[in-house]
């Protein structure tokens, strides 16, 4: 379940990405100082896509979040 962002707290950034798949997940901390999910993307990479380097998986990763 994805809580709503809490202002003027800080969020971390978590990124994997595996042979055919990535994922990302933007968490905050509540004032409980428990993560909680804000934002969340995963992706089944294409065939073409599965052959790209890991650093432009990584890449990759960032440009989807930034079009979402």
């Amino acid at each position: 379940m994805l809580s709503p962002l809490l202002k003027n707290r800080g969020m971390q950034l978590y990124i994997a990405v595996s042979e055919c798949t990535l994922g990302s997940m933007l968490t905050q901390e509540d004032e409980n100082c428990v993560g909680r999910a804000i934002y969340y993307l995963s992706r089944v990479l294409n065939d073409a896509e599965t052959r790209y380097h890991p650093s432009e998986k990584l890449a990759f990763v960032c440009i989807s979040l930034v079009q979402n």
